[in-house]
C-alpha cells in the first residue's frame, strides 16, 4: 500500500466522526428519519470503503471485517432508533469504527517517496545533502529527475531548451525527465529550487513542472532556494519571499529563525517554514574538511600563489552602463579594470573569476551595450598567465583553491563566508540599520570605498597574501548566531528527517 493510499483511506474514516456526531445531534432533537437517513448514509460509506480497501489490498483482510461488523452495528442500532440514548449511540458508532481506523494505521506501507527536480547542476546543492539522508535510508526510495528549462530573451527567435542532467555530480543516478509521469508515481514528497514558475524573464521550466501544477501529484511541495538570504530591504526584497514557488509549497527550507520570521512578516504560517539551515552550506562545509584538489589545467596558472575568486553577480554590468548619466563613468567596467590592474600579470597572484551562466544569454538579449566589454574582459582573463575561468556547474574547487573573495552583492558570500576566508565587496557598504535587519551581517566584510572605511583592491590583495583578517571572529560569530541554523555540515540531515516525519505522520 502506498503512504498516500493510506492516508486517503483514513481520511474517509475521519468522515464517519463527523456523520455519528449528526446521528446524536438527530436523535436528541427526536428527529427519527433523519437520524436513520444518517444511519444508512454511514452503512453505504461503510460498503464503499471496504469495496475501496479490497480494491487497494485484495479481500480478507481485517480492516474489512470490522467495517462488516461495523455496518451489522449500525443497521441494529437503525432498528432501535426511538429507543437509544443519543450519546450512548454516538459513542457505540465511534468506538466501532475506531476498531477500523487502527487496522489501517497498523497497515505497512511501501517506503515513502522522494522526487528531486533540479533544472540546473549549479543548483544541485540546494538539494545535495537532503539527497545523501535520503539515498543512504533503505526506508525511503529517493529519485532525480533533472528537468528541461528554456533560456528566454527578447533578442531570441525561440526560446533555447537546455538540459543539465549530464553536469550533476557522477554518483548521483538520474532518471529521464521523459520516462517520469507525475500522475502515475505521485511522490509523496517532491524537491523544487526553482521558485518562479512563469515569473522569471531570463529561464523557464516547462508548464509541466510549475509549482501549480507539482501540488497536484504530492502530498508535500517543497521549495529548497537555490540561494542564501544576504540583506533585505522591506519594499525591494518582497519578490524573494512571494513567489509563486513560495506561495504554493507546502513546506519551505529557511536558513534561521531571523529568516523565518521575515518570511512570517509576509504572511506565511509558522508550520510552513522549516527554519534547519541550508544544504547549500553543508556542501561548503563538508568541502572545509574534504578540499578539492586544484583542477590540472589551473595548476600551471594558479600554483604556488594567493588566488582570488572573483564573483560578479547578473545585474552588475547592465547597472553600470545603466547609470553612466549619473554617476558620468560606467561604474562595473571601472573596477573590473581597477581589479585587472592589481592583479594580471602580477606573479605573486592569481584569479578565478565565475561568471554567472546566464551572463552572456541576458546581455545579448536585453544589454548588447555591455556584451563587448564583457567579451573583452573574458579574453584578457583567459590569455593572462595568472588567470582562469571557471565555467563548472559547481564552485566548491574555486571555493577551495581560492584564498579570498572578491565580489559584488550575491549570495555567494554568505557560502563563502563558511570558510572562514576574507572578502571584499566593491559595492557601496550597508548602513548599521540594514546589517542589523538582514539575515547576514555584510558589515563583517571588507568593502573597496574609501567612504565605507574600505580600502584599495591592491591593499586587500596584500593583506590577505600576508595571511592577514582582522574581522574573521566577528564575521564567524554572526555567521553561527543569527545567519544559518545548523552551520555544522548537519542541515540535510535534520531537514530530512522532519520532512520524512512529516509526510508518514501528516
Amino acid at each position: 500500500m502506498r503512504l498516500e493510499q493510506k492516508k486517503g483511506l483514513l481520511e474517509v474514516v475521519r468522515l464517519f466522526y463527523e456523520l455519528h456526531q449528526e446521528v446524536k445531534k438527530n436523535v436528541q432533537r427526536k428527529n427519527e428519519a433523519a437520524a436513520t437517513d444518517l444511519l444508512i448514509q454511514c452503512q453505504q460509506r461503510g460498503e464503499e470503503l471496504g469495496n475501496a480497501i479490497e480494491a487497494i489490498l485484495g479481500e480478507g483482510t481485517e480492516s474489512v471485517s470490522l467495517l462488516e461488523e461495523y455496518c451489522e452495528h449500525v443497521y441494529e442500532l437503525s432498528t432501535q432508533i426511538r429507543y437509544i440514548n443519543a450519546a450512548m449511540c454516538r459513542g457505540q458508532l465511534d468506538q466501532s469504527i475506531r476498531k477500523v481506523e487502527e487496522s489501517l494505521k497498523a497497515l505497512a506501507c511501501e517506503k515513502p517517496r522522494l522526487l528531486f527536480l533540479p533544472y540546473k547542476a549549479s543548483m544541485w546543492t540546494s538539494f545535495e545533502s537532503i539527497y545523501q539522508c535520503a539515498a543512504a535510508d533503505p526506508g525511503c526510495q529517493a529519485s532525480v529527475v533533472p528537468i528541461p528549462y528554456y533560456e528566454i530573451g527578447e533578442a531570441l527567435r525561440e526560446p533555447m531548451m537546455r538540459y543539465e542532467g549530464d553536469q550533476l555530480p557522477a554518483d548521483v543516478p538520474v532518471i529521464s525527465w521523459q520516462d517520469y509521469r507525475l500522475e502515475e508515481e505521485r511522490p509523496d514528497i517532491i524537491f523544487i529550487h526553482n521558485p518562479y514558475d512563469d515569473g522569471n524573464n531570463l529561464t523557464s521550466v516547462h508548464p509541466y513542472y510549475y509549482s501549480s501544477n507539482l501540488k497536484k501529484y504530492t502530498q508535500c511541495l517543497v521549495y529548497s532556494p537555490y540561494f542564501t538570504f544576504s540583506g533585505y530591504t522591506k519594499g525591494k526584497s518582497d519578490g524573494h519571499y512571494m513567489t509563486k514557488g513560495v506561495l504554493n509549497a507546502d513546506k519551505v527550507i529557511v536558513q534561521s529563525e531571523f529568516a523565518k520570521k521575515i518570511y512570517e512578516s509576509y504572511g506565511h504560517p509558522s508550520e510552513k517554514l522549516v527554519a534547519l539551515g541550508s544544504p547549500k552550506m553543508d556542501a561548503v562545509v563538508k568541502g572545509i574538511s574534504r578540499p578539492v584538489e586544484m583542477p590540472e589545467e589551473w595548476k600551471e596558472k594558479l600554483s604556488e600563489k594567493t588566488v582570488f575568486l572573483l564573483n560578479t553577480h547578473l545585474s552588475y554590468f547592465p547597472s553600470g552602463s545603466q547609470y553612466v548619466g549619473h554617476y558620468g563613468f560606467d561604474f562595473a567596467q571601472r573596477y573590473h579594470d581597477q581589479l585587472m590592474k592589481a592583479i594580471l600579470d602580477k606573479p605573486e597572484y592569481g584569479l578565478i573569476w565565475r561568471p554567472h551562466p546566464l551572463l552572456s544569454t541576458m546581455l545579448e538579449a536585453r544589454f548588447p551595450q555591455c556584451l563587448a566589454y564583457v567579451q573583452d574582459l573574458e579574453k584578457r582573463i583567459e590569455e593572462a598567465d595568472n588567470c582562469v575561468i571557471d565555467r563548472s556547474g559547481d564552485y566548491r574547487a574555486a571555493f577551495s583553491c581560492s584564498d579570498a573573495l572578491i565580489t559584488t552583492y550575491s549570495s555567494l558570500i554568505n557560502e563563502y563566508m563558511a570558510t572562514g576566508k576574507p572578502i571584499m565587496v566593491f559595492q557601496t557598504k550597508p548602513t548599521d540599520e540594514g546589517g542589523e535587519r538582514s539575515p547576514v551581517d555584510l558589515r563583517t566584510c571588507y568593502f573597496l570605498f574609501k567612504k565605507d572605511g574600505g580600502m584599495p583592491f591592491g591593499k586587500f590583495l596584500a593583506m590577505v597574501a600576508r595571511g592577514e583578517d582582522p574581522k574573521k571572529e566577528e564575521r564567524m560569530q554572526m555567521l553561527h548566531k543569527k545567519a544559518f541554523a545548523n552551520l555544522d555540515g548537519t542541515a540535510g540531515e535534520k531537514i530530512y528527517a522532519y520532512l520524512k516525519d512529516y509526510v508518514t505522520n501528516i
